[in-house]
């Protein structure tokens, strides 16, 4: 029915909408992000946590999502409620501060593909 259950750790929160300070605040001090959609054409909060250098666990059934793993391997898929489960227990549990290359060249990819002036380019490339 596309649900799942959360697991029983203090270290997790589902928050829902969030406020852009609010959400640029929480990530600056995320162990991860977790979005579990399977319908993304973007994923503007995934590509934000990319950019604050927060790992991130997507559904590997969006192509979107699946794309950005080939990214850095701070993107982590999942495809079942187990790899769920082993995706936010290697999010909590990974020493991501070993890993800042990584984190790193996630955040440098959304700030080189997804800045305004690029964006802005594309755009008058494409309207033309």
């Amino acid at each position: 029915d596309g649900s799942f259950t959360l697991p029983d750790d203090p270290r997790v929160r589902a928050l829902g909408d969030l406020s852009p300070g609010l959400r640029q605040s929480l990530l600056a001090g995320a162990r991860g992000l977790i979005n579990p959609s399977s319908l993304e054409s973007l994923s503007i909060v995934v590509l934000q946590a990319m950019r604050a250098r927060v790992p991130v666990l997507v559904n590997a059934q969006s192509d979107v999502l699946r794309s950005y793993a080939g990214v850095s391997p701070s993107v982590l898929l999942f495809e079942s409620d187990e790899s769920l489960v082993a995706g936010i227990r290697q999010l909590l549990d990974t020493d991501w501060a070993k890993k800042a290359d990584e984190l790193d060249r996630a955040a440098q990819w959304v700030k080189d593909t997804y800045s305004w002036q690029r964006v802005l380019t594309v755009y008058e490339r494409v309207a033309r």
